[in-house]
């Protein structure tokens, strides 16, 4: 039997943190401390120290929302639960004031609820083990969705199974997710149940359900949106998020609560013709925002894909939603 101390985990879990290093590196490097000339051979202890380390993040998740003093206990955690939530974004009846709502048109855009949507193809996970072997055991607790929802959501979209079956192609061979879509906020956190794994590009489909799934938290404040293909994205957009799933049927602001726009430095890629709507420059409330933030998320985010990519479904999520959550706070 092996036991791991509490303070080598905290030790461990900040500096994985915030160097974006892995288990075996971090293990190495103690073992390096021990016998740096490898003449004495060192227990080999990684397979425990690894399994105590995923613990550790997950209860401390746990502990971060508070799940330890709820009655319902952890088996009782809401969609969502265990996600930093941005402390600036407009949220009714805690951050705003009680006359939000009567705001002019010189001063509503401060109560606009911004979402900036991309994917990302660096956050791939390989085609190793399963969620029989490896559970997701915080699925759809953080910020990735539910997995068993998700996957039926596109079983019953794209046409046949290839998607799901990760077919022979040039970039998807050997990949369980060639990367996620996501939606942060514009102060460029990310957003609860905003992120789901891509399985063979970056579809409508997995898009339209990332995006309704971070939409069902919205509490009545208008919404402006940005998204680097939207004028591609948005043709039938409303059509598509009502075949949605029954628990993901929202109900859409009005169109003149919804603004959408292409992201500054994306919009200058764009044809000028029939693209002026989606210039953020020509939206009132707008031009002080890029909308480019959750490509500064992207570059956080690759240093700690190197071991994350190797890992099976239940590690790739939990160590990825670790990150995001530390990521949120700093």
């Amino acid at each position: 039997m092996t036991c791991t101390t509490f303070a080598a985990l905290e030790h461990f879990h900040i500096h994985s943190l915030q160097a974006k290093s892995g288990v075996y590196d971090y293990y190495t490097a103690l073992e390096r401390l021990s016998n740096n000339d490898g003449i004495t051979k060192v227990r080999d202890c990684y397979k425990v120290f690894n399994r105590s380390t995923r613990q550790w993040r997950h209860l401390k998740m746990l502990k971060r929302a508070s799940r330890g003093h709820s009655p319902t206990g952890v088996l009782g955690t809401q969609p969502g639960e265990l996600s930093v939530d941005c402390p600036a974004c407009p949220w009714p009846d805690i951050n705003l004031p009680e006359d939000w709502k009567e705001a002019d048109d010189n001063t509503k855009f401060l109560y606009w609820l911004i979402l900036c949507i991309d994917a990302c193809f660096r956050v791939k996970r390989y085609l190793v083990s399963n969620t029989v072997k490896d559970p997701i055991v915080d699925d759809g607790w953080v910020y990735f969705v539910a997995e068993e929802p998700y996957k039926q959501h596109l079983e019953n979209t794209c046409m046949g199974l290839s998607a799901l079956d990760h077919a022979n192609t040039k970039f998807s061979k050997g990949y369980a997710s060639t990367g996620v879509g996501a939606v942060v906020c514009r102060h460029e956190l990310i957003l609860r149940n905003g992120v789901g794994d891509l399985q063979k590009g970056e579809r409508y489909a997995n898009m339209d359900y990332i995006f309704a799934s971070v939409l069902k938290f919205r509490r009545g404040t208008e919404v402006f949106v940005s998204y680097d293909i939207m004028c591609q994205w948005l043709v039938h957009l409303h059509e598509r998020l009502e075949e949605l799933p029954p628990t993901l049927q929202i109900d859409l602001p009005d169109k003149d609560e919804l603004r959408f726009v292409i992201p500054k430095l994306h919009w200058y890629g764009h044809k000028s013709l029939g693209h002026s709507r989606y210039c953020i420059n020509h939206v009132p409330g707008g031009c002080r925002n890029d909308c480019e933030g959750i490509e500064r998320r992207w570059w956080d985010t690759q240093p700690a894909t190197n071991s994350a990519k190797l890992m099976g479904p239940g590690g790739h999520h939990l160590t990825m939603n670790d990150f995001w959550g530390y990521t949120n706070l700093a």
